[in-house]
């Protein structure tokens, strides 16, 4: 296609976040794009499952999972798809992923940009696609 530019795209290869914008930029482009996803209200975050949990002393021991029903479940059955995803309503899994655990590296930044990625958890920024 002769018409068509070269392309380059950013793109982030590890599983770990590279963009984490304040939480009231997010707001404010959503706010915009008129759509109609809500995060959580801040006030509402106090009373998370990830507040009510200390830190992971040792990492030699098995893993803690929960014995509850989550709350986004229905008889086992996942009944909001949105709430399953996001790790603050699951502090179980900060023994599990290395995202949650330790990072590799600590580069980082705020800033919007185009950056795409192959996974992503509800908090970071990059924009999702398939794994080629």
């Amino acid at each position: 296609m002769p018409n068509l530019p070269d392309l380059d795209m950013a793109v982030n290869i590890i599983d770990e976040s590279r963009i984490l914008t304040p939480r009231e930029t997010i707001e404010k482009y959503i706010r915009i794009e008129q759509e109609r996803r809500e995060l959580v209200a801040p006030e509402l975050a106090i009373t998370s499952p990830s507040r009510n949990r200390s830190a992971v002393e040792s990492f030699n021991g098995p893993v803690e999972y929960p014995s509850w029903q989550m709350p986004y479940t229905y008889r086992g059955f996942i009944q909001n798809f949105t709430q399953a995803r996001d790790p603050c309503l699951q502090p179980h899994l900060r023994g599990l992923q290395g995202t949650f655990v330790e990072s590799v590296s600590m580069s980082t930044t705020t800033t919007l940009f185009p950056l795409f990625a192959g996974s992503k958890l509800p908090t970071n920024n990059e924009l999702l696609i398939p794994a080629a």
